[in-house]
C-alpha cells in the first residue's frame, strides 16, 4: 500500500501526547518515517511502539526538553544523525502559562517562548536548508494571537511571533523547493486546551464553551493540507472567524469579559490574582 510521503522522513516534535501524537500517526500512515520528539521518553517509546506495529514505516523517538536553550538545534543535529535526512519538520511542541502582565519578565514566560517561538526558529534554520526541492516545514500556530484574553498574554504573544516568521520563511525558503505551510488552530479537544480552560478567566471560559473537535480530527485536517501543500491551514471554522476579523474577535473578547464581570468577583475576571500558576505543554 502506497501513501503521498513514502520514502519521505519527518521530524515531528510535542509527539507524546494531544495533536503531535495524532499527527505522527496520521502522516505515518500516509507512508512517512516519523521522527517524534518530547519530553516524555516513556510515552514516546509507546508511540513508536503502536506505529511499528501497523507495518509501515518505523517511528524513531528522541527525547528532549526544548525549554532549554540550545536543545533544538542539538535535536536538529540528532534527528540528521539517527535518519539520514529529514524532509519534512512540523513545529508542533507547545507550552502554554497562566501568567499575566504583573509576572513581568518572568522565568516561565521565558520557558514558553523557548518552546513555542525559539525552538521552531532553530529547528527551521538547521534543517529546512538540507531539505532541498520537496521538503516542507509546518507550523504549528494559534488564532489565539488574535483573542487576547487575560492570563495567556505571553502564549498569545508567542504564537503571534511564529505567525510572522512563518509567512516571512515561505518566501525565503520557496527558492529552494521547500514550502512552509501555516497552520493556525483554535480550540482543539488536547489536554492542554482541557487545563487551559481550568486555568482561564470567565470571561474566556465563556467562550471556550463552544467546544473542540479531536486531536485525530485536527490531524487528519492537517495532514490532508500537507499533502496538497497548503500555504495556509486554518482549523476549525470558528478559527477562520478569529483570523479574517480579528478587529470582531477582540470585540467579543471584551464583551465576554464585560458579561463575566456581571456574573462574577472582577478579580477573577481580570485574572490579576489567579488562585495559583497553570501551565500546560504539548
Amino acid at each position: 500500500m502506497h501513501g503521498p510521503f513514502d520514502g519521505m522522513t519527518g521530524l515531528v516534535t510535542g509527539a507524546s501526547d494531544g495533536l503531535g501524537r495524532s499527527l505522527a500517526r496520521a502522516l505515518a500512515a500516509r507512508g512517512m518515517t516519523v521522527a517524534v520528539a518530547a519530553r516524555r521518553a516513556d510515552r514516546l517509546a509507546a508511540l513508536a511502539a503502536e506505529i511499528d506495529g501497523l507495518g509501515g514505516p518505523t517511528a524513531i523517538p528522541v527525547a528532549v526538553d526544548l525549554t532549554e536553550p540550545g536543545a533544538a538545534a542539538a535535536l536538529a543535529q540528532q534527528a540528521i544523525e539517527r535518519c539520514g535526512r529529514v524532509d519534512v519538520l512540523v513545529n508542533n511542541a507547545g507550552v502554554l502559562v497562566s501568567e499575566t502582565m504583573r509576572d513581568g519578565d518572568c522565568q516561565a514566560a521565558r520557558a514558553l517562548f523557548e518552546v513555542n517561538y525559539w525552538s521552531p526558529v532553530a529547528l527551521t534554520a538547521a534543517l529546512a536548508p538540507q531539505m532541498g526541492q520537496g521538503g516542507m516545514v509546518v507550523n504549528i500556530s494559534s488564532v489565539a494571537q488574535h483573542v487576547p484574553f487575560p492570563c495567556y498574554v505571553f502564549y498569545g504573544a508567542s504564537k503571534a511571533g511564529l505567525s510572522a516568521t512563518t509567512e516571512a520563511a515561505r518566501h525565503e525558503f520557496s527558492a529552494d523547493g521547500v514550502s512552509v505551510v501555516h497552520v493556525l488552530l483554535g480550540q482543539v479537544g488536547t489536554a492542554m486546551y482541557i487545563q487551559a480552560r481550568a486555568g482561564a478567566s470567565p470571561g474566556a471560559r465563556l467562550v471556550t464553551r463552544l467546544g473542540a473537535p479531536s486531536p485525530d480530527r485536527a490531524a487528519e485536517v492537517i495532514a490532508n493540507g500537507m499533502v496538497r501543500r497548503k500555504r495556509r491551514i486554518v482549523y476549525p471554522v470558528s478559527a477562520q472567524f478569529a483570523r479574517r476579523w480579528p478587529a470582531l474577535t477582540a470585540r467579543g473578547v471584551d464583551a465576554a469579559q464585560a458579561v463575566a464581570r456581571r456574573v462574577v468577583r472582577p478579580t477573577e475576571v481580570s485574572c490579576a490574582n489567579p488562585p495559583a500558576r497553570h501551565s500546560a505543554a504539548r
